[in-house]
């Protein structure tokens, strides 16, 4: 069975729109740089294990590993499409079907501690229908978080070390 049908993608990264469709079992992308290649990879890595959503921010850390100072602010702002501030990921894996999106806005912060700074930051929610699996989760993430937070419950976090 091959793992991957077909994959459609609407806002990723610089991708606005692309279908891939009649994948076989081993698929070569050709392309001049900054095309594009490496971001159908990493939408392909992120429909791997599409129920676990922190692995969206470790793919995205994987281009950044040579600017080890990026935060999980920025890897996660640099995934999303720089106009629509969305991710719409689609595709036939493993037999079942898979859609991934991820839609919100920029907002800004009003910090005490940074002396009135204001700070960037994303806020919006994380649709993944999988099979029999639905999940839905609010995301709230700002330029000076350590952690990605999702959902309404503070206690449910995903760390990721700088």
């Amino acid at each position: 069975m091959k793992y991957i049908k077909f994959l459609n993608i609407t806002s990723f990264r610089g991708i606005r729109e692309l279908e891939l469709l009649d994948l076989g079992e081993v698929n070569i992308l050709v392309g001049e740089n900054n095309s594009g290649k490496t971001s159908i990879l990493e939408a392909i890595g992120i429909m791997e294990n599409p129920t676990e959503l922190g692995s969206i921010i470790r793919i995205g850390r994987k281009r950044e590993i040579f600017n080890n100072q990026s935060s999980p602010y920025t890897i996660f702002k640099n995934i999303l499409n720089a106009s629509t501030k969305s991710v719409c990921i689609s595709g036939n894996v493993k037999g079942k079907r898979l859609n991934i999106g991820i839609d919100g806005k920029s907002v800004s912060l009003l910090t005490e501690e940074a002396y009135s700074q204001v700070v960037e930051g994303f806020q919006g929610k994380i649709n993944v229908n999988y099979g029999e699996h639905l999940i839905s989760e609010d995301i709230t993430i700002f330029q000076n978080d350590n952690d990605f937070i999702m959902g309404s419950n503070s206690s449910r976090k995903w760390c990721f070390v700088n």
